[in-house]
């Protein structure tokens, strides 16, 4: 049951992003974690003397790979979305703030909720000002832990092709 609803809110936030992003990123927390952005989230600010909107939304889910022999698999271990929320580019998105919260679950003990600080470095946007250039993106997470992460920046939506 847990894959499934991992996959339905994986699916879910991927759909959201089809409708609305201009662009997205996919990343990975060096902790294991899965991390997904959408950027320029409120088109409807967009215009020709004000081609790109700051808005987006970030969230990460905690995912256990394992090898089954051949193509790798999402185990039904403690697979769920543990944060989520709002960002905000700076400098034509080169630099990216999110605020949100954090979720930690555990079989025993009861839900533990944190505040999350979401912060992402995309250098070629930072230095050509172009917010939907393809891009790395070097992430930084504060929340009861410090953690570190990289990405990429890509200036499509990610089920677009």
């Amino acid at each position: 049951m847990n894959m499934r609803l991992s996959t339905l809110i994986i699916t879910l936030f991927i759909t959201v992003n089809s409708v609305l992003a201009q662009s997205s990123t996919v990343g990975v927390l060096f902790n294991g974690d899965l991390f997904l952005s959408t950027d320029n989230v409120n088109t409807t600010v967009i215009n020709e003397r004000n081609p790109y909107s700051p808005w987006g939304i970030y969230t990460t889910a905690q995912l256990d790979v394992i090898n089954t022999g051949g193509l790798p698999a999402i185990s039904g271990g403690r697979n769920y979305p543990n944060r989520l929320g709002i960002n905000y580019g700076f400098l034509r998105n080169g630099i990216n703030l999110g605020v949100g919260g954090k979720m930690i679950l555990d079989d025993i003990e009861p839900a533990e909720f944190y505040p999350d600080i979401m912060v992402r470095l995309h250098p070629i946007k930072l230095i050509t000002k172009n917010a939907r250039s393809l891009d790395i993106a070097i992430i930084l997470n504060i929340s009861n832990t410090i953690e570190f992460g990289a990405g990429l920046s890509i200036p499509f939506i990610l089920n677009r092709y």
